[in-house]
């Protein structure tokens, strides 16, 4: 008895290694060849596709906010569409950030440093303080009029922004 079940694992292991199997994909079809599975790792959500070995598939560009889509990528190599299907993988989406202007108007002030170009869900701390003869410096606004919008720092980049100081004129009292 010992002796039939080690030759029907002999067998079974003979006959996996002829019909293909153990070296991949499934054969879903029962055609003989094998299917693979490509996943996609783009905070989109796209469903796995599978496909079978030597199937091209299109590959579609995600959209993600704040971001441009810099090609599909399998590890550290880029592939391209219509990409062939060989094996199961999973491919991963290369974002680059958007570039928004970050201004500070120091409307007469003095010079202020901290903008320019800035990415896309980025940190924009609170400048020093501008200064300005026979003022008082009273904030950034992000209202240049009505002084009603009161910035808040850190500030995440999500577009383009002005912010806008605010300045009090000093009083002074004059005795004779």
């Amino acid at each position: 008895m010992r002796n039939l079940k080690i030759f029907t694992a002999i067998f079974v292991m003979m006959f996996v290694v002829a019909c293909g199997g153990g070296g991949g994909g499934s054969d879903g079809d029962g055609d003989g060849t094998p299917s693979f599975t490509v996943t996609f790792d783009n905070a989109a959500g796209a469903a796995p596709v599978t496909a079978e070995a030597g199937t091209s598939i299109t590959l579609t560009e995600p959209l993600k906010a704040g971001y441009t889509f810099d090609g599909w990528y399998d590890n550290y190599t880029r592939v391209s569409s219509p990409y062939a299907v060989t094996k199961t993988v999973t491919l991963t989406a290369n974002w680059t950030p958007i570039q928004y202007l970050v201004a500070f108007e120091s409307n007469g002030g003095g010079t202020v440093t901290g903008g320019g170009m800035k990415d896309y869900d980025s940190s924009v701390t609170k400048p020093a303080d501008p200064s300005r003869t026979g003022y008082t410096f009273g904030g950034w606004f992000r209202d240049n009029n009505t002084f009603s919008d009161a910035a808040a720092f850190p500030h995440v980049v999500k577009g383009a922004i002005t912010f806008y100081a605010k300045w009090t004129i000093n009083q002074y009292t004059v005795t004779f």
